[in-house]
């Protein structure tokens, strides 16, 4: 028999009826009522996360009616006594529901020609007042000799603090201390009526968003397992029409800092498709931070103390060519705003004291595109749509045009490095510049016109070293080939990485500073490669071979403590059918990638997954 979930409105559950033929062996026509309560695709709680369900049903009584098309009956809202029973009903019974919410019951009907219609009411109940929290009914049409359709019941919750009373549910304590691991606490949940009235017996769904790193019990009691997190610790709290959060820090020593990624995976095993994704790696689980970022440039970041995340994404329905939106949410996913709308933005970055927000802005596609910069990124998320922000680019007035590609400066946290343009007779030819985050302050590092004998540079992408010593950057020159090169901080010492007719893009820098990691293009065969930052000890990392594959829509990072590293290679069903984030130990080589790679999202070889541009490093 097919099953399938209905949520209810308040988003607390659902029930489910189906209908199935069970052949002439078993006597003919039956319907199956499957009542399922559905949980939102979360696991059993008590196994370290889950769904708690507070003061919910626990019986569900069914009722089935011989249907004809005058038969309406009004849905009790009250539990019957034991003796009572519908007349002329096929099946009048109260069956138990267990701990998740499930029943199951099948009852023989008596079809009279070739079909019959039933009809079909559910009452879920709370056994101890008798009260009826969920109901709905439905008209069910059993055919005679076929299969019948799976069919639905719509069900309603009607109980006590039914969706826009005004009832507010809120959790404590008001503050927690940080909890070592095993140590536990004792969660308080009230529900107060519009008036302010504590309202008893109103169900409550209390939902652990960080299962790897604490655990809830039936007896609402909190523990501790690990500090391996996105962030702190969160228990949602819902009832119709409002919700509460209980945060707790976890003071115990995060072995693997967890990692974020956009995508999409469908279907997706845990109910959860598409968008930006902070992912677990040293215990169980992953969560949304939004649902929103589920392709294009997304290039999801981290804020420097990890509570913030500031990602792109292209809005349904939006015109082309784009605006491309900015937005940032908590890390834990549950207040996100949209700070930039009226241009197009990619690639967003933190400085690293977390007070500025840059990011890359403009159409995406011309030549001439900008570094914005939000000059105080700090304040409430819902003010960051009218925050200030500057085009810092607009302060180099003598080269108008050029990359919109920058990068902090480590040792310096207020100044950041930028490339501008200016045209030498036909050919653009780039310079790298430095300035405070208001614009003030320019420096311009590279003097002289880039030419390594092979015409001028033009930069496409910064990055610079972790140890604030060295810039590497990606640039093409008039043969159209693109190379890695590297300067000093002071602008001394201008040297070429990488050599060769290849294409090479997009550096990452390890955090020691010793290597960088990119992406290199031989003739339609692109793949992962690292390289010392003197330039020697070149070695292809993957062994991808991928051929008309955006570098956008990959993506690679260094884990915080340089030990591994994190890239986007090609899924269980082949690069054309989607793609996956891979971790691999940082001295990894093509040799070895296929054994060695291990897929930061489970997936399942049918399922097709899109996940792209990881980000393990605030």
């Amino acid at each position: 028999m097919t099953r399938r979930r209905w949520l209810l409105v308040a988003a607390v559950g659902g029930l489910l009826a189906c209908t199935e033929w069970a052949g002439p062996r078993l006597g003919g026509p039956r319907l199956s009522i499957v009542p399922v309560f559905s949980t939102s695709g979360v696991t059993a709680a008590g196994a370290g996360g889950g769904t708690l369900l507070l003061d919910d049903l626990d019986q569900l009584r069914v009722i089935v009616l011989p249907s004809t098309p005058l038969l309406t009956r009004q849905v009790a809202t009250t539990a019957p006594a034991a003796a009572t029973r519908t007349p002329g009903a096929v099946v009048d019974t109260t069956v138990p529901v267990d701990a998740a919410g499930n029943a199951e019951l099948t009852v023989p009907v008596l079809v009279m020609g070739a079909a019959q219609a039933f009809l079909v009411e559910l009452q879920g109940i709370r056994s101890r007042d008798g009260t009826v929290l969920y109901a709905g009914s439905s008209i069910v049409l059993v055919q005679s000799g076929r299969p019948t359709p799976v069919d639905s019941v719509p069900v309603s919750y009607i109980g006590p603090c039914q969706l826009g009373t005004g009832c507010v549910v809120a959790v404590g304590p008001s503050t927690v201390p940080p909890l070592k691991q095993a140590a536990s606490l004792v969660m308080t949940v009230t529900v107060d009526s519009p008036t302010g009235v504590p309202a008893p017996n109103v169900p409550v769904r209390l939902t652990n968003v960080t299962p790897g790193l604490i655990a809830v019990a039936p007896g609402l009691t909190v523990t501790a397992l690990s500090g391996t997190s996105c962030g702190p610790a969160r228990v949602a709290a819902d009832i119709p029409g409002s919700s509460d959060t209980l945060r707790v820090d976890v003071d115990a020593p995060v072995t693997v800092p967890a990692l974020l990624f956009a995508g999409d995976s469908f279907p997706d095993p845990v109910g959860a498709s598409g968008g930006v994704f902070c992912g677990n790696l040293g215990a169980a689980g992953r969560f949304h931070v939004s649902v929103n970022g589920a392709s294009g440039d997304v290039n999801p970041r981290y804020s420097p103390d990890r509570q913030r995340v500031a990602f792109t994404y292209r809005p349904g329905g939006a015109p082309l060519p784009p605006p491309n939106f900015l937005a940032v949410a908590r890390w834990a996913g549950d207040t996100q705003s949209v700070a930039v709308s009226d241009t197009s933005a990619y690639r967003p970055r933190w400085s690293p004291n977390g007070k500025h927000l840059a990011f890359e802005c403009g159409d995406g596609f011309s030549s001439d595109q900008d570094v914005c910069v939000f000059l105080d990124a700090t304040v409430p998320l819902a003010s960051l749509a009218i925050a200030p922000r500057i085009f810092l680019t607009d302060s180099v007035t003598a080269r108008p045009d050029g990359p919109s590609t920058f990068a902090w400066d480590p040792l310096a946290p207020d100044r950041l490095a930028f490339a501008r343009d200016i045209l030498i007779g036909q050919w653009p030819s780039s310079a790298i510049y430095v300035a405070n985050f208001d614009g003030t302050g320019i420096v311009q590092l590279t003097l002289k016109p880039l030419d390594f004998g092979t015409g001028f540079l033009q930069i496409r992408e910064l990055a610079w070293s972790p140890r604030g010593d060295v810039i590497v950057f990606s640039a093409i020159d008039t043969l159209f080939q693109s190379k890695l090169y590297a300067i000093n901080r002071d602008g001394t010492g201008l040297r070429r990485l990488t050599t060769g007719g290849d294409s090479d893009s997009r550096p990452v820098v390890s955090p020691d500073g010793a290597q960088v990691l990119f992406l290199r293009d031989r003739s339609c065969s692109l793949d992962y490669w690292r390289i010392k930052i003197d330039g020697t000890g070149e070695q292809q990392v993957s062994d991808e071979a991928f051929c008309d594959v955006s570098t956008n829509g990959l993506g690679h990072d260094w884990s915080p403590d340089g030990s591994e590293i994190v890239l986007v290679g090609a899924g269980p069903n082949g690069q054309y059918l989607g793609f996956m984030v891979y971790r691999l130990p940082a001295g990894a080589t093509a040799a070895g990638y296929l054994t060695e790679r291990l897929p930061v999202r489970d997936v399942d070889p049918l399922t097709t997954s899109n996940d792209m541009q990881p980000s393990w490093r605030p």
